[in-house]
């Protein structure tokens, strides 16, 4: 039995970038936009890779599109994404830097949790032990949910005849004006940071002002690592045994 933790280096920093980089940015892949017609067909003989069966190539599709990197950007720009700098991790190698992560790729990931979640059995044959799991899933249920409401899209759908109905039916092919997804993750990775930077090892410094925990995550914690004890279990994090912190020192 295996606790899997299938996470890339930008969730697990958790610093996540809202809209208001534009305002220190303005870089064309940002901004532009496009019409595109949404595909909202209910039944397909033929559907997306996006949506179809669990695949090699569909898990590919989804993770190298939410898959990144922090990017580097000035520590005095914090005030003008909302953020405290006192409470910012600054770069280990120039303190005037702090790292951001997009939240368009973080809210990808989510709904990518949400989808393999519709397919529990493929991805969990034998379960999953992992007490975060549940939790994971309703925070990104939850975040989809807020950015969603908060966003508001103002789009409407008509409603028209289709062959075999007898009621006029909702067509939710609509017009929507959309972001440029490609050209600004490309712009994104041309700008993260390497691997090697990512993994590189941090201390928390002595009387570093702290975001307070959220209730529960000690309780979580816990139990996650009475799981890992027990024997035939497997805990793992991005491919590599998890090891906690407290272990780690008494090595």
């Amino acid at each position: 039995m295996a606790v899997l933790f299938p996470l890339n280096a930008s969730y697990q920093y958790g610093v996540l970038l809202n809209r208001q980089i534009l305002a220190i940015n303005s870089a064309s892949a940002l901004t532009s936009t496009h019409d595109l017609v949404l595909n909202a067909t209910t039944w397909s003989s033929n559907p997306s890779l996006w949506r179809a069966d669990p695949s090699v190539e569909g898990d590919k599709l989804w993770s190298q599109n939410w898959d990144t990197h922090p990017i580097l950007i000035p520590m005095k720009d914090m005030p003008k994404l909302g953020q405290d700098p006192s409470y910012v991790a600054p770069w280990l190698d120039d303190p005037s830097l702090a790292m951001v992560g997009s939240q368009a790729h973080h809210l990808l990931h989510c709904l990518d949790v949400l989808r393999k979640a519709v397919w529990t059995d493929h991805y969990w044959p034998n379960g999953n032990l992992n007490p975060g799991h549940r939790n994971h899933q309703t925070h990104c249920v939850d975040l989809l949910r807020q950015d969603l409401m908060c966003r508001a899209p103002m789009d409407v759908y008509p409603l028209i005849w289709m062959d075999g109905e007898s009621q006029p039916t909702p067509n939710f092919n609509v017009t929507s004006q959309c972001a440029d997804w490609e050209g600004m993750t490309q712009w994104w990775r041309e700008k993260q940071m390497t691997d090697e930077q990512v993994d590189r090892i941090w201390v928390k410094p002595e009387g570093v002002k702290q975001w307070p925990a959220p209730g529960g995550l000690e309780e979580e914690k816990e139990a996650l690592r009475d799981v890992c004890a027990r024997p035939n279990v497997t805990c793992t994090l991005g491919g590599e045994p998890l090891i906690f912190p407290d272990d780690d020192e008494n090595r």
